[in-house]
């Protein structure tokens, strides 16, 4: 089991046993405290990066730039690449040994109202299990965080600024 969700397991003991409220004040302090650093890291490794992203969307303008509205659409239609499966799946096992203290946070997804919708256990406490098939599970899910993320990163530093460029020059615009 994952550090975080033990210390949060706790704390719900603690809190049906009664009369311990320093010791849930202790834990959840220290569970905070867990949260805190799980997501300072999480942001330098995420956002560490030698991409200098002007460069990225100007060459995309300029891929664009010039050509008919036709041959502009169609130069748009082919930028970039998805990862392949084996990249991605490479990336997040790098990712999983680097970055170990990330690893001990579950994640959860909530709706609008603060209600679990789902639950991802750590990369460590899958591991710990021995359970391949929980290990594939976890794995599969950053995969897709991770595709997720050179999605919005292309639409963002590609498809974006050569739509923009094509705008520009052939006023292209939805009917």
């Amino acid at each position: 089991m994952c550090l975080g969700k033990s210390v949060e397991k706790a704390i719900e003991a603690l809190r049906r046993i009664g009369k311990t409220k320093e010791r849930v004040e202790e834990l959840h302090k220290m569970l905070v405290e867990y949260q805190h650093k799980a997501v300072a890291e999480m942001r330098s490794s995420v956002f560490t990066s030698d991409i200098n992203f002007m460069e990225v969307m100007e060459k995309a303008r300029e891929e664009v730039k010039g050509k008919s509205q036709l041959d502009a659409l169609l130069k748009l239609a082919v930028m970039g690449v998805s990862p392949k499966v084996d990249t991605l799946r490479e990336q997040v096992q790098e990712s999983t040994r680097q970055h170990l203290f990330r690893n001990f946070v579950p994640e959860y997804r909530v709706n609008e109202m603060g209600k679990v919708t789902a639950r991802k256990p750590s990369m460590i406490s899958s591991i710990l299990s021995n359970d391949s098939q929980k290990i594939e599970e976890v794995t599969r899910a950053e995969m897709f965080k991770l595709s997720r993320l050179y999605q919005q990163i292309h639409a963002q530093a590609v498809v974006e600024p050569a739509r923009d460029q094509i705008n520009l020059e052939h006023n292209v615009y939805p009917r």
